[in-house]
């Protein structure tokens, strides 16, 4: 059964983000999987769909459940999911990331978003940072971002 569908995504947080994603939550892995089959997909948006049995959970943009909005449904409480008391299972799950990421990717605007949380000690971010953050969203990280973050992954090249 569809529990919830909230917003997600780096539209969430970032300014200039080109996308719109949603997230449907049923209440078990096999409902998920059956909704994943008959899904249409919708151009004007990003559809991911989840479980309850495997939520809350560290993975990549595990952070962003603190920004996340519910649209429709039962209140699952994403929100009280707390990155800062998971963060060295956080921390080595990155690593297994920037050890094979290729620098164009995307995907290192979760890592650079991870690290400027952590430097903040707080989901608030600076216009500053979330110009870093959109910059290698759009453009993959710069070699002075990706060695900041490798340093503070602990990470040796």
């Amino acid at each position: 059964m569809l529990k919830a569908i909230y917003t997600t995504g780096s539209s969430l947080f970032l300014p200039n983000s080109n996308d719109k994603d949603v997230v449907y939550y049923y209440e078990t892995k096999e409902e998920r999987r059956e909704a994943l089959i008959k899904y249409k997909h919708d151009s004007d948006k990003d559809v991911h769909f989840d479980c309850l049995e495997r939520t809350p959970k560290v993975f990549l943009g595990c952070y962003i459940y603190h920004f996340m909005k519910l649209i429709e449904g039962e209140d699952l409480h994403l929100d009280e999911f707390n990155i800062f008391d998971h963060e060295e299972e956080y921390k080595e799950l990155l690593r297994r990331y920037v050890s094979w990421l290729p620098l164009e990717s995307k995907k290192w605007y979760h890592i650079i978003t991870a690290y400027y949380l952590f430097k903040n000690k707080s989901y608030d971010l600076t216009e500053a940072q979330l110009k870093v953050i959109q910059s290698t969203h759009d453009k993959g990280i710069t070699n002075a971002k990706y060695n900041l973050c490798i340093e503070w992954l602990g990470v040796v090249s």
